[in-house]
């Protein structure tokens, strides 16, 4: 396990496609279709912050994770803002086969197949609600560990799931998405296998 490990969402890209609404459904019917790119879901984000808290986010927010702190993304910056996602955004690794090498000595990599699940929801400025992504697919996690133990982690996924735009009823989501960040691992445990079993 590392200590202090946010991963960074680095890229995220999704379409939604939606049945608008059940209700108002004539033939010939035709469903909406969006593409969401990872600037839009931060805007997104921020937003709900501010909905549900009344305040803003500052300038230069990013979406981080540490995959081993918990379930839920949060909003950090340079300066050390912290406002959890809870509610807003979910994120974990559910099943992982691994393949690594090296020992706790001298570094080490590690290069997996997962099944990844990522989650992100709220509000956009006019308060409809949107299901942006949700990631039950499969994926990467791949992580290197210098002999000073230093580790860099990636996890990227592809997939898909339920999706919502502009409060409709029903949809289907699918993309992908990059998290990577850099971490130590706590004193007197092996740098990898990072993910799962290694304490």
């Amino acid at each position: 396990k590392a200590s202090a490990f946010p991963l960074d969402l680095k890229s995220l890209s999704a379409t939604i496609t939606v049945t608008t609404n059940y209700s108002t459904l004539s033939s010939p019917a035709k469903y909406l279709k969006k593409s969401v790119s990872l600037k839009q879901v931060l805007m997104m984000v921020t937003n709900t912050v501010r909905y549900y808290t009344g305040t803003n986010p500052p300038q230069g927010v990013r979406i981080a994770w540490d995959p081993y702190g918990s379930y839920y993304p949060y909003l950090t910056n340079s300066l050390g803002y912290y406002h959890s996602l809870s509610g807003i955004a979910y994120a974990y690794v559910e099943d992982i086969a691994t393949s690594f090498k090296g020992n706790g000595g001298s570094g080490g990599s590690e290069s997996d197949v997962i099944v990844f699940y990522l989650d992100i929801y709220g509000y956009d400025l006019n308060t409809n609600y949107w299901e942006i992504y949700q990631d039950y697919g499969t994926g990467t996690l791949k992580a290197s560990a210098s002999s000073s133990g230093t580790t860099t982690m990636t996890i990227s996924s592809k997939g898909g799931g339920y999706g919502e735009i502009l409060n409709s009823d029903d949809g289907v989501s699918s993309g992908n998405a990059t998290f990577k960040g850099t971490g130590q691992p706590l004193s007197g445990q092996i740098p990898y296998s990072v993910w799962y079993w290694a304490d």
